[in-house]
Formats: structure tokens, sequence, C-alpha cells
């Protein structure tokens, strides 16, 4: 409960820290203004802006994170060059010692839970790889998965 009211806190902290135009125009960077700033003396975040694609192998694997968005990534084919629209979950994974890493993934059924649940940023969840099932309309597999909200323990 402590970590999930931190990283809320994270994203309230930083939403104060950037301005917000009220009449929606947009300012000029200045890039003179940033001289002000010392480097130097900023504290390095501890959650790292990487991403990482999460391709579970085993059925039972599972992560725990906390959501963060759902986007959609242009994809280039190596082979034949085509662009292709791919609609990916991201999320930001817990490791055992609380730290945060960002981690996507982009499989359908995955992507389609997030669209109809319509999950808040921040909402703690469970995710686990239930194995490959054969689609009814097709000779192909596609990714299953359980998806679970987290609470606190009484």
């Amino acid at each position: 409960k402590k970590l999930f009211i931190n990283f809320l806190n994270f994203y309230t902290n930083m939403s104060e820290i950037i301005e917000v135009n009220d009449n929606q125009e947009l300012t000029p960077f200045n890039p003179q203004s940033l001289k002000t700033i010392e480097l130097g003396e900023l504290e390095v975040s501890k959650v790292s802006d990487n991403s990482t694609y999460w391709s579970p192998e085993t059925i039972g694997e599972f992560k725990l994170v906390f959501f963060d968005s759902l986007s959609t990534d242009t994809v280039v084919n190596q082979e034949t060059g085509e662009e292709k629209l791919l609609p990916s979950v991201n999320m930001w994974e817990q490791k055992e010692d609380c730290e945060l890493s960002r981690i996507s993934n982009s499989s359908a059924r995955l992507v389609g839970v997030f669209e109809r649940m319509r999950y808040p940023q921040g909402t703690p969840l469970k995710i686990t790889f239930e194995g490959k099932v054969k689609n009814k309309n097709n000779s192909y597999k596609s990714d299953s998965w359980s998806v679970n909200r987290l609470y606190p323990k009484k």
C-alpha cells in the first residue's frame, strides 16, 4: 500500500512541475532558460525510462505491475518495409527491491482486456500468462492471460 501511494505521489509531483497553459497556446521552447539548472546537482531517478518487451515463455509466469498506459506504436517489417500499427499495454513492473522498470506487451488479447476494463493509471495488477490457446476461427494460437487487481491485505 505504501509503495502504491508513493507511486501516485510521484505522478502527482511530476504534474505539479509541468506547467499547463490554460488558454491552449503553445509556448515556444527557449533553451537559454535551462542555463540556470545545474544538471550535476540534480538527483538521478530510480525509475528508468527504458522499456522492455515482456514475452513470457512459461505457463504461470506472472508480473506484478502498475498500469501505465495504452499506446499504438508503428512497427516496420524488416523484410518488406511495411509499416503496421501495433497496440501495446505499458506497465511499471515492481522488482523484489521495490524498484520500478517499464515493460510493455502487444498481445491482442491482453491489450483487449485493458481496453475493456479501462484501468486508471497506477492500478496495481497481477498479470499471469496462461499459455497459448487455439483460435476458433483459424489455425493460429493466441496468448491467454489472467489479469487480477491487487488490493491491500487485511
